[in-house]
């Protein structure tokens, strides 16, 4: 491969990019531990076999069973949790909102860096069944977390995990792996046709499971229940970088403005678009308007919410807007295109590699075959925003086509009238599939924290506690008072009751009444006579 005629070297002479072969790994991959290897001589240097190898960041064993890779990442992500524990203090430091972003941006990222190569999943979506492929892993992950919970909390060391994974709103172990393997094969679903992994990963999900020789990929489309081949492509250079927007946008400042520049719109023609979500589906519609009398309707029924996104329905009425405007005839321009959503909008005049964008290139497409087709100009076609509920009666009509085509699937126009590119169903939103295993995640999330003996002590203080509440209750305060608080929820606070418990004091009676009575949390904030008068000031 490096010597023969048209080979690396003869590549790297014509390149004047020369290789050293002092640099050169050798590793030979194979379940025999007995298989003698045999080093390689390349042009005078002797390469010796190596058992493990480093590279892009993983480290390659002979087996690939990932275990150094293993030990190494944990050992990593205990270390910077360790780095995180420095910064912040029980009494001082890091307020906890701020530690828990660093956790997150910063710990979870290198300890789980190409996880997707190294860890299997730990369930299986299609059955809702634990896996035992990362058992282990999942446990030591979560007790390097277990550090990282202190440190956010500030709690003491004897708090059980689950109670304060519950007060950081972080996702146990094993959770919090699922999701990073779901979010890595998604992405892998999403790449483009000429990328190398696209064909691999289509073939896998198209064979189905195979018995010997898994790979991670196989491991992943087996348990994860995500199709590649209905998932939308998202390519990382989508539109040239000097093309030029085929049409003008306006967004008022405010409602009442858009108001206004609706009701100065000399267009004759004018077409409203609204997507609309209800009852977990989601379904798009354009209302044709020629001096303000109702002429036609497209309607369009994408499916349920779980995998597609309002944002997509709002893209799909601009498609469906472009139709009406060319294929009717009573049409004139300039036209002007209303829609209640910004974001849209932005998008629609600057569209990027992100999903859902693809069908706002479809849309611009759409824009220039009319410019040619009729001869217009970038001034023709118009996409201003228009509030939304404001009795407007195009657009009121808009939105309740729009929820008659998610409720009702036969409601959606005749195929015939559709544009070429909504004839068929579209592909998942990637966004909307992470949004649905999300929630399925926190779903079983909450299950094993009420089946949990911490769960009636902390529902008892708090019936409506969720996972997003407490981190917003304590976002203004300081790390001492956050931890304070912490400890007297989960009742591990240093109170001779508690202190008694885990055999750091000899009594668990309370100093200051003389030992009469024992020093629980009732005890000190409503009982004892020591401080009566803060108590009254309070």
């Amino acid at each position: 491969m490096l010597e023969r005629s048209g080979g690396s070297f003869e590549w790297s002479d014509q390149h004047n990019s020369h290789f050293t072969p002092s640099k050169f790994a050798l590793i030979d991959f194979t379940l025999n531990r007995l298989k003698e290897c045999p080093p390689l001589v390349v042009r005078g240097d002797t390469i010796n076999p190596t058992p493990t190898h480093k590279f892009l960041g993983v480290i390659l064993d002979q087996e690939l069973r990932w275990r150094e890779h293993m030990a190494y990442a944990i050992a990593k992500g205990a270390r910077y949790a360790m780095l995180l524990h420095r910064l912040t203090r029980t009494s001082q430091g890091v307020p906890t909102k701020l530690t828990r972003q660093l956790y997150q941006t910063v710990v979870i990222p290198r300890t789980l860096y190409a996880a997707s190569v190294w860890l299997r999943p730990t369930y299986n979506l299609e059955f809702n069944t634990p896996l035992r492929g990362s058992t282990g892993t999942a446990k030591r992950i979560a007790q390097r977390q277990r550090t990282a919970l202190l440190a956010i909390t500030g709690a003491m060391r004897s708090s059980p995990s689950d109670s304060l994974e519950i007060h950081a709103n972080l996702l146990p172990g094993p959770l919090l792996i699922q999701r990073t393997l779901y979010n890595s094969l998604i992405r892998i679903s999403s790449l483009p046709s000429h990328h190398l992994l696209n064909p691999i990963v289509t073939r896998i999900a198209k064979r189905g499971s195979v018995k010997r020789h898994k790979s991670a990929l196989h491991y992943l489309v087996q348990n994860l229940a995500v199709n590649p081949r209905t998932t939308e492509t998202i390519h990382p250079r989508p539109d040239h970088p000097n093309s030029c927007t085929p049409f003008t946008t306006s967004i008022a400042g405010s409602k009442e403005e858009a108001i206004a520049d609706f009701h100065q719109c000399n267009n004759r023609t004018m077409i409203f678009t609204d997507g609309s979500s209800t009852n977990g589906k989601v379904g798009a519609a354009a209302s044709l308007y020629i001096d303000f009398n109702h002429i036609a309707t497209l309607r369009y029924h994408l499916g349920n919410d779980t995998e597609h996104t309002v944002f997509k329905a709002e893209a799909v009425g601009l498609i469906l807007a472009m139709q009406l405007l060319l294929s009717r005839n009573e049409v004139t321009f300039p036209a002007t295109i209303f829609a209640d959503n910004q974001a849209v909008i932005r998008s629609g005049a600057h569209p990027t590699a992100k999903p859902g964008h693809y069908l706002l290139f479809r849309f611009r497409n759409l824009v220039r075959h009319l410019h040619e087709r009729k001869d217009l100009d970038h001034t023709s076609i118009n996409l201003n925003w228009i509030a939304g509920h404001a009795d407007i009666k195009g657009n009121e009509l808009a939105d309740r086509e729009a929820k008659l085509a998610a409720l009702r699937s036969d409601m959606a126009s005749p195929r015939r009238e559709l544009p070429k590119s909504l004839r068929k169903c579209l592909p998942l939103s990637i966004s909307a599939m992470k949004q649905a295993n999300e929630d399925c995640l926190h779903k079983k999330w909450q299950e094993e924290w009420m089946a949990s003996p911490r769960h009636p002590h902390i529902n008892a203080l708090d019936p409506t506690q969720t996972t997003r509440s407490f981190m917003k209750l304590v976002g203004h305060l300081k790390k001492k008072h956050t931890a304070i608080y912490v400890q007297l929820r989960t009742g591990h606070i240093p109170l001779n009751k508690h202190l008694h418990r885990i055999k750091k004091s000899a009594s668990q009676s309370c100093l200051q009444c003389e030992g009469d009575h024992i020093e629980t949390i009732h005890h000190l904030l409503f009982d004892c006579p020591r401080y009566a008068r803060e108590r009254h000031i309070l």
